[in-house]
């Protein structure tokens, strides 16, 4: 299992960028294919997204994926 701790700091790391790019968990949700609750899971570090989820929300966000793990 993932780190609690690494998964909550990646969550923190997403939605600070989704608000960058003024979209809501719903929006962002919608454009990689999963719901806003699963958003919302995975922005609270609640639930470890699979890699390929973390690469459609960094498509979707216009960030290269390494940019959610800089500094840990």
């Amino acid at each position: 299992m993932a780190n609690p701790s690494l998964l909550v700091r990646i969550g923190r790391r997403i939605r600070d960028l989704r608000k960058k790019r003024r979209l809501s968990q719903q929006q962002l949700g919608e454009l990689i294919g999963v719901g806003q609750g699963h958003m919302g899971q995975i922005e609270r570090g609640k639930v470890a997204a699979q890699i390929d989820t973390l690469q459609n929300i960094c498509t979707e966000l216009h960030v290269p994926l390494e940019k959610l793990f800089q500094g840990f």
